[in-house]
């Protein structure tokens, strides 16, 4: 085991990019791709009173101006986070073609060419999730993408420069541009989900742990929680009984590096009586689960809780 655990550590803490598998090694960076046709992607910059200007792609569905939207907040991998911000903040929108995953879902029926493959033999993903998209149309989202701050680079779990900036600076900047949601549970912010793959599942959890009253939901697919995760489940004990009100889904992956880690994370949390949705999907830590089975998985599963479902 020590072994075992020294070299996903090492993973994590090395100049590697945590949205790709420690071994082998990857290939090249996938082409960046433009959003689908009806969607908006706008780079936006918002003031950080700590931080200065702090750059934030937003993905805006095609009638944003007449709708209001809840808001999902995006946390790209380590493989974004370490490239210069304004880049780094298009990870979800160009590396991992997230408006591409958002059409596939609002045309109501998915195939396995939208997965990129990575479905399982028999078919179980594909068929629950377009059993759900036939019960219930996916209404989407303002997908809000900062640019990821790398904590396992810095070596340290908590920055409160950049948990102000992601939970009260972009949320309150986001309200008076565009029209959001209200929280049904804190009518004074907008209605509000976190989520992430890898470093960014980190972000999340840690923000949904330690802020729990500032969120209505949490996801983090794939999450690097390898060298924190004692840590972490000391904040989710410090602020169970908070936890225990809110959606919380944990995804990992068949080819995942991570899950041992995040299972053990998962087990831990029932222990705490916090309930969480533990996942396990198909593919790889890689470009290629978070442009199929991972980002479907992320818009989805918000779309069913920010309509009071279940997936």
């Amino acid at each position: 085991m020590v072994p075992r655990m020294a070299l996903l550590l090492s993973f994590l803490l090395s100049g590697c990019r945590c949205s790709r598998p420690p071994d082998p090694p990857a290939g090249p960076r996938p082409a960046a791709k433009q959003p689908a046709a009806g969607f908006t992607a706008r780079l936006i910059t918002v003031p950080s009173e700590r931080l200065g200007p702090q750059p934030v792609v937003v993905l805006l569905p095609p009638d944003h101006a007449r709708r209001a939207y809840p808001l999902l907040i995006a946390f790209s991998g380590r493989g974004e986070a370490v490239l210069a911000p304004e880049r780094g903040a298009w990870g979800w929108v160009r590396d991992y073609h997230l408006p591409d995953q958002v059409a596939a879902l609002r045309r109501g029926h998915l195939t396995e060419a939208d997965f990129g493959g990575l479905v399982l033999v028999t078919g179980v993903e594909l068929q629950r999730y377009n059993r759900s998209l036939k019960a219930a149309p996916f209404r989407g989202m303002l997908v809000a993408c900062p640019h990821t701050f790398d904590l396992l680079g810095a070596g340290r779990l908590r920055d409160a420069d950049y948990e102000r900036f992601y939970l009260e600076e972009l949320p309150r900047a986001l309200s008076r541009r565009f029209k959001l949601q209200r929280s049904p549970a804190h009518g004074t912010r907008p209605r509000m989900g976190l989520d992430g793959v890898s470093l960014g599942g980190l972000w999340s959890l840690l923000l949904g742990f330690t802020h729990s009253e500032q969120v209505d939901q949490i996801g983090a697919l794939q999450p690097a929680v390898t060298p924190f995760v004692d840590p972490l489940l000391e904040l989710a004990r410090a602020h169970r009984t908070a936890l225990q009100r809110l959606p919380l889904s944990l995804a990992t992956s068949t080819g995942d590096g991570l899950r041992p880690v995040v299972t053990r994370l998962s087990a831990e949390l029932q222990r705490l009586g916090i309930a969480r949705r533990l996942t396990l999907l198909t593919g790889p830590h890689d470009y290629a689960f978070n442009r199929g089975p991972g980002g479907l998985y992320m818009l989805l599963w918000h779309d069913r809780r920010f309509q009071g479902l279940t997936l």
